[in-house]
């Protein structure tokens, strides 16, 4: 079904297939008490009912049971809303010439008492003018006296006169004011004065709607009485609207939410989550239907642009917090690390306890109790501190997966109504796993990934990479992880950029990452399948650091069982010595411009020099020595970064470190030495390979000096 997101700006029902709440049993009770009333005289009866309990909702009922069910006679129906009017005066001059030009309109047979009914307002509005403090009350009506051209009676006469006409007519005249509860205390008080000097005529019903408690205090400070005593004298007849039970609230709301998060991108809604988020505390909020449509008005506007991003549950809570508790809303918003992730393992736990003991405390009574059990739901983090389970950071992952506020990665994407331009949306994680059938697709769909930077100057891919590496079992099919080992393996060069290594309050090397997503790859296939498919990926494959990572790794574990992982089940010695081999045969048909190329080109060579002959892998290198562009490509390869900070300073420095003798397996360095300084005043300044070059330089005189090599120097100096 699809769900448009329309506000309903707490629209009324007008017709009982709308109600949803039972209001038309009791709608037709009224509206037969206003049809069978023996010889009504001016009788006022009154729906009373909290402000958006859904009065002007019944009001609408009656009037459809008047109209449909007794349609022959249905009363003369005269709607009043005092809201709509802006002042005393007009309130009053409104009220007073609604009854004649309802009752012109209505009918040629009623055209006397129209015309009567507005001489008479023109004979009344002195005296309420006295009574109201309006004096210009008269003005709209004698005006429409002149228009008629008839001469002013005296009130009694008038009175008597219009009595009996309507005491003789067929139908009834039913008058209803609605909104009274929505209007100042003053404007309240000129109402009920009104409806007080004109309540006794004969076949005429009064049905007024308002808030009981309201009124009667707003009547009570603007005369100086006792409210409550007042409108008893005024109102014959009161009914209180119907509560709506939690049942029907519930229904309505579950109704309603299911047409909004239907209507977006496939997320995953786990109903019992929902059932326990709920029942802690959500259903505190919801007490009468207007809270439904707060809510609901608010989500129809700020889900859909997360839809898909966000688990709808922890996002529904949210927004009901934003809108019935803003407080605890803003503490939540404010404070990501006191909520998000886990407990640090030491120290931490007193800190976040007293801050959450302190915030919780601060919220109304009358809310605290459900907000608490919310927080400790919605936050695992929160539960550690002030409950009595513990989570640790084994579950981050699998509140990942399931798009949870609590994890730190998704947080903010929660309070942005929005999704980032640079958040990998889960749609684009889903559509990359449709393309893994097609691996040529997929691997350009990654490398366009590679070129598509942050405004953290990460790529994309990166984003790509840690999401693939955290997908639990059941989210990613065997096909799917050998295709995208197969385009892994297939990308020619490197899938990270250097910039993907730094971010956060450590450097993680490209290498980890994407070892780390490997194994997880390799998880998912058979045993039985995985040397034929990393056999294939070295043979048919472009990216040697992918080949070296993943052999380094087997054979590490061939000599110390201490380093083997599940994913090395099944791959025998023999199989991994062949894979070893056939890595050595594609690395020595390589072209040295793609080996230089990749930012783990030192993995590539140290591992090429083990695995082979060393003195065929210095031959091969021999053309570095006399190719300008292999020499620039080579040194940053072997260029360290790291930080310094000094105590005062707010920024730490950047650092970086080349030790010459990591080159001599390779190289002579006398002669490496002279192609570089040679290289050196050709180079851009403050290029990696300027820096590279300079570093080289200054550690090639440390060597000769019988100095310590490889210590970290500012890129200053």
């Amino acid at each position: 079904m699809k769900y448009e997101a329309k506000l309903s700006s707490d629209v009324p029902v007008t017709d009982p297939a709308q109600d949803e709440y039972g209001f038309s049993g009791f709608a037709k009770n009224v509206s037969k008490a206003i049809r069978v009333t023996p010889s009504p005289q001016g009788l006022v009866m009154a729906i009373n009912g909290p402000w958006g309990s859904g009065k002007s909702s019944l009001l609408n009922l009656i009037k459809f049971d008047l109209k449909t069910v007794y349609e022959s006679d249905c009363p003369i129906i005269i709607d009043f809303n005092p809201w709509w009017f802006n002042g005393r005066d007009q309130l009053a001059a409104q009220f007073l010439t609604l009854f004649g030009s309802k009752l012109r309109n209505e009918s040629s047979g009623l055209l006397k008492i129209g015309e009567l009914m507005a001489e008479y307002s023109g004979a009344l509005s002195k005296a309420v003018a006295l009574s109201t403090g309006i004096p210009w009350i008269d003005v709209p009506v004698n005006g429409l006296l002149k228009f008629l051209k008839r001469k002013p009676r005296e009130v009694p006469q008038l009175k008597e006169e219009i009595s009996k006409l309507l005491r003789g007519s067929a139908r009834r005249i039913l008058f209803i004011v609605d909104d009274l509860d929505r209007l100042t205390p003053e404007e309240i008080r000129e109402v009920f004065k009104v409806v007080k000097a004109l309540a006794d005529f004969p076949n005429v019903i009064y049905l007024l709607s308002f808030d009981k408690v309201a009124v009667a205090d707003a009547l009570g400070k603007s005369l100086g009485v006792d409210g409550g005593s007042y409108l008893e004298k005024i109102v014959q007849a009161s009914f209180s609207l119907p509560a709506v039970g939690s049942n029907r609230l519930q229904r309505k709301l579950f109704g309603d939410l299911g047409l909004i998060v239907e209507s977006g991108a496939s997320a995953e809604f786990d109903s019992t989550y929902w059932g326990n988020v709920y029942f802690d505390g959500l259903n505190h909020f919801i007490t009468k239907p207007r809270d439904i449509v707060r809510v609901i008005n608010t989500l129809a506007v700020t889900y859909p642009p997360v839809a898909g991003e966000v688990n709808p549950v922890d996002y529904i809570a949210l927004e009901f917090l934003r809108v019935f508790q803003p407080l605890a809303y803003s503490t939540i918003r404010d404070n990501k690390e006191m909520f998000a992730g886990v407990l640090a393992r030491e120290g931490a736990q007193d800190r976040v306890k007293a801050f959450h003991q302190s915030w919780l405390a601060s919220l109304n009574e009358r809310d605290r109790a459900a907000v608490t059990a919310l927080v400790k739901r919605m936050f695992p983090k929160v539960e550690s501190a002030i409950g009595r389970m513990g989570y640790g950071s084994d579950f981050l992952p699998e509140w990942r997966n399931a798009l949870r506020v609590c994890s730190p990665e998704l947080f903010d994407i929660y309070f942005q109504f929005g999704v980032p331009d640079d958040h990998l949306r889960q749609a684009e994680l889903v559509k990359l796993l449709e393309l893994s059938s097609d691996v040529p697709v997929l691997v350009e769909t990654l490398k366009a990934a590679r070129r598509t930077t942050r405004n953290d100057g990460r790529s994309k891919a990166r984003d790509y990479v840690d999401r693939l590496r955290q997908l639990g079992e059941e989210e990613i099919t065997v096909r799917q992880s050998e295709h995208l080992l197969e385009a892994i393996f297939a990308i020619d060069g490197d899938l990270l950029t250097p910039a993907d290594e730094r971010g956060g309050m450590m450097s993680i090397p490209n290498s980890w990452r994407m070892t780390w997503l490997m194994k997880r790859l390799l998880e998912r296939i058979p045993q039985g399948e995985r040397a034929g498919l990393l056999g294939r990926c070295i043979r048919e494959g472009h990216s040697y650091s992918a080949m070296v990572n993943v052999v380094g790794r087997l054979l590490e574990a061939m000599t110390d069982p201490s380093k083997q992982d599940d994913w090395m089940a099944g791959l025998s010695e023999d199989v991994v010595s062949a894979m070893k081999a056939s890595v050595v045969e594609r690395i020595n048909a390589a072209n040295l411009h793609t080996l230089l190329a990749s930012e783990e080109a030192s993995l590539i060579l140290f591992n090429w020099f083990c695995w082979y002959e060393p003195a065929a892998v210095r031959a091969k290198l021999l053309p570095v020595l006399d190719d300008t562009s292999l020499l620039e490509s080579l040194l940053p390869r072997f260029l360290g970064a790291g930080s310094r900070h000094v105590w005062g300073d707010r920024v730490s420095k950047i650092t970086y470190h080349l030790d010459p003798r990591d080159l001599e397996k390779y190289f002579d360095l006398d002669e490496l030495l002279v192609r570089v300084e040679a290289l050196l005043p050709n180079l851009e300044a403050n290029s990696l390979a300027h820096i590279a070059a300079q570093k080289f330089i200054l550690g090639m005189e440390r060597v000769k000096a019988g100095l310590p090599t490889g210590r970290q120097v500012p890129d200053n100096g």
